[in-house]
């Protein structure tokens, strides 16, 4: 009886033993499955952080190209003459053949006015250069293209150094073959600067 007594003692026993390791394994793998569901929730919020990261930066980069092409557009527009600038003719200057090279500034639009810078050649002399400018005022104030131009300002210059500077009223250039065009020039001019060379040339040939 007592054998009995401690056999049934005996089962009870493991029977609640092996209940507390079931109990104890249920925790382990609830607490393990607790914690992949904790890190899973952590990787899904670190990568809608990233995501919204990056979104952010996509935004960002989008905006800043806009900004960009934005204002390339607006030097664009600036750089770019308007319709009336695009119509507007281009004073021709081939007239000045020895110049080296002819700035233009065309304000007749403004006040009636165009005024030439003329680079002349350093290999002739100052009078000759100054010379060669005026004949050729003659041809360039009967054009087209600077019909409406009241006044002309004529600089002549030889490397950085102006050797003449003269003023054309063309209403009182009157064209006339049968006189030397530098004539016809100088008598519809104010002559404002000229070096000493250049006068003494103008008035060796009997020009100004």
């Amino acid at each position: 009886m007592k054998k009995l007594v401690y056999i049934g003692a005996l089962s009870a026993l493991l029977l609640a033993a092996c209940g507390e390791e079931k109990v104890e394994e249920t925790d382990k793998a609830q607490e393990e499955l607790d914690k992949a569901k904790e890190k899973e929730a952590e990787q899904a919020k670190k990568e809608a952080e990233e995501k919204a990261k990056e979104e952010e930066e996509r935004k960002a980069k989008e905006a800043e190209e806009k900004a960009k092409l934005a204002k390339e557009q607006e030097e664009v527009d600036k750089e770019e003459p308007t319709t009336a600038e695009k119509s507007k003719p281009i004073i021709n200057t081939s007239v000045f053949e020895y110049a080296q090279a002819v700035d233009v500034t065309d304000a007749i639009d403004l006040n009636n006015h165009v005024t030439l810078i003329i680079s002349m050649s350093e290999a002739i002399s100052p009078g000759l250069a100054t010379q060669h400018v005026v004949n050729q005022v003659y041809d360039f104030v009967q054009q087209v293209d600077v019909k409406g131009a009241k006044t002309i300002g004529i600089n002549v210059k030889q490397g950085a150094n102006k050797i003449a500077q003269f003023t054309v009223y063309t209403d009182k250039l009157v064209p006339n073959d049968d006189e030397p065009m530098s004539d016809a020039v100088i008598v519809a001019s104010e002559i404002e600067f000229m070096t000493d060379e250049v006068k003494a040339f103008g008035k060796t040939i009997g020009s100004w």
